[in-house]
């Protein structure tokens, strides 16, 4: 179990839990609320022992995409606020009764076939299917607007203005 003394003024980063969840990240409110991720956002009472899934949608929502361990971040320039990403980039204020999207999917839309694939390369079993998901999320600790996000398929994006539109500023050789 690693545990991190770092306190955050509504929140503080409780554990990761690697033996248990498999990486799944428990955050703990000072309420003794805590919201536990693991491809799905598990919110829990220690005081009740109530539990409620407070994923942005449902698990198998067409377009949405998630692994076992996405990022799920506070922004360090505003404490109440908690991001989770998925293919796309969710922001909740409220410990996630209410979340917003506030990206497109910021995954590669397509790709070539690799030539391994050989005699199948034309077939519809060989064509590749848009599977990534935002694997890093880092919210800028000097200004709320500012965050970036990379993706498990090569890409970053930014935003400056929150989430309202963003920029993919991945390096020119490793582009889409």
């Amino acid at each position: 179990m690693l545990t991190t003394p770092e306190k955050i003024p509504t929140w503080f980063c409780a554990r990761v839990d690697i033996e248990r969840c498999l990486g799944g990240a428990i955050l703990e409110h000072h309420d003794h609320v805590g919201i536990e991720v693991h491809g799905k956002i598990t919110r829990w009472d220690r005081r009740s022992r109530q539990v409620q899934d407070v994923s942005p949608v449902p698990l198998r929502t067409p377009g949405y995409r998630v692994i076992r361990t996405q990022p799920v971040v506070f922004s360090p320039a505003d404490p109440r606020t908690l991001y989770f990403a998925s293919n796309t980039v969710w922001k909740t204020r409220d410990g996630g009764r209410n979340w917003q999207r506030i990206s497109p999917d910021l995954t590669r839309r397509t790709w070539e076939v690799p030539g391994n694939v050989g005699k199948y390369r034309g077939s519809e079993q060989a064509r590749p299917e848009q599977r990534g998901v935002v694997y890093a999320l880092a919210p800028s600790p000097k200004d709320a607007g500012v965050i970036w996000a990379g993706s498990d398929d090569g890409l970053i994006h930014r935003t400056r203005d929150g989430g309202k539109s963003w920029q993919d500023v991945t390096p020119q050789r490793h582009g889409s």
